[in-house]
Order: C-alpha cells, then structure tokens, then sequence
C-alpha cells in the first residue's frame, strides 16, 4: 500500500497486520493499538450493561433460545446479480436449518430493498426490519453471540470463537485479521449439484 509506504508512523491493529508492514520492510515506527471499531463495541456493550438497558420487548418475535443470525448486507459492489446470490444463500441456509432465525436489517438504498424484499418477504424465521440504531444493533449482536450464532464481520473478533464470518463471492479481497476466515457462496446450483449448502469455508 503506497499510504504504508510513505507513512513515518504506523498504527497497526493486530499483530498479524504487523507482520504484513514488515513483510514491506517496514518495521520502525509500528505499534499494534488494536481495533478502535472493536474498542468501541465493547465500549457500548458496557455503557448498555451498567445503564441496565434492554431492548427485549423490541424484539419479542425472537426466540433467543434458539439460534440467531444477524444479518448486515448493502455494499455497492454486491448490487444485482451478487444481492440475488446472498438472499439465495440465506433460504439455503433456512431451508438447512428450519430453527436458525434470521434478522436482516434492510438498508434504505432501493437497489438493497427491492431485491431483499422480492426474495426473502414473508419467508416464516426472516425478519426483514428498519436500520438499527449501534445501540440497538450491538445488543442483538451479543445476544445472538450467547449461542455462539452470527455476527457483524470486524465485530465478530473481540472474544474469540465467534461463527461470525464475511460472505462474499469473493474471499481473498476480505480483510483476514477481522475473522481469520471467510466463506465463500457457489450459489444454488453449486449447492443442489454439491449438496453442501453453497457455502465453503477457507482459513486465511
């Protein structure tokens, strides 16, 4: 990265990152400061539980005795055929797995919406529901992770052992010290041809 390159101080956030500065020589001026999007998880994770705030009443459609998955999706660059590959993605894995309760916060932009909700609408276990607040989305988040279910991707890190994970078509473009893994979708030919479910799974 040319940023890395010219840069006198480095801040990096594991040790792992580390590691990539000095695989470009670049090994003075590095400190490993960790995530400040993981700081500020846990730091509202913290303001939630000694406010004693609970969201449950919110979310009384849940069962939080079974599992949940907490779902984000609305990059640019899944726009079309790829948003049609996720929500594929997502029946496969209710149809897998008829417990698993999936909730999707949609996102406003319409080319989000109109796929989302032409495909995954009125699905019995998916919850499509208005954007969350950080407060609102991080208690689902470690509510879920009571049962060790889905999270958030860079979220997905602080303590250990998540089953949080990024799904794209495309696994060698996420950032590896977010998960250590990704997951990649063939989509539902790949998963009826294989019977795997589409979905593959590759340690970075």
């Amino acid at each position: 990265m040319l940023t890395g390159a010219i840069a006198d101080y480095h801040f990096a956030p594991t040790e792992l990152a580390k590691k990539a500065l000095a695989k470009e020589n670049i090994q003075k001026n590095v400190w490993v400061v960790g995530n400040t999007v993981v700081d500020a998880l846990l730091l509202g994770l913290e303001n939630l539980k000694n406010r004693k705030i609970d969201f449950k009443e919110e979310f009384k459609y849940l069962d939080f005795e079974k599992p949940v998955i907490l779902i984000t999706a609305h990059r640019r660059e899944s726009f079309g055929k790829p948003f049609e590959d996720i929500c594929d993605a997502i029946l496969e894995i209710k149809h897998f797995h008829p417990k698993v309760q999936f909730v999707y916060p949609v996102h406003f932009n319409p080319n989000v919406r109109e796929v989302v909700n032409r495909k995954l609408a009125k699905q019995e276990g998916i919850f499509l529901i208005e954007p969350l607040d950080y407060p609102r989305l991080i208690w689902l988040m470690e509510k879920g992770n009571r049962r060790r279910r889905g999270r958030l991707r860079v979220e997905a890190v602080p303590d250990g052992g998540s089953a949080g994970a990024p799904a794209r078509a495309d696994p060698a473009r996420e950032r590896p010290h977010h998960v250590g893994a990704s997951l990649r979708y063939g989509g539902p030919r790949r998963a009826r041809r294989e019977g795997h479910g589409g979905w593959r799974v590759r340690e970075i």
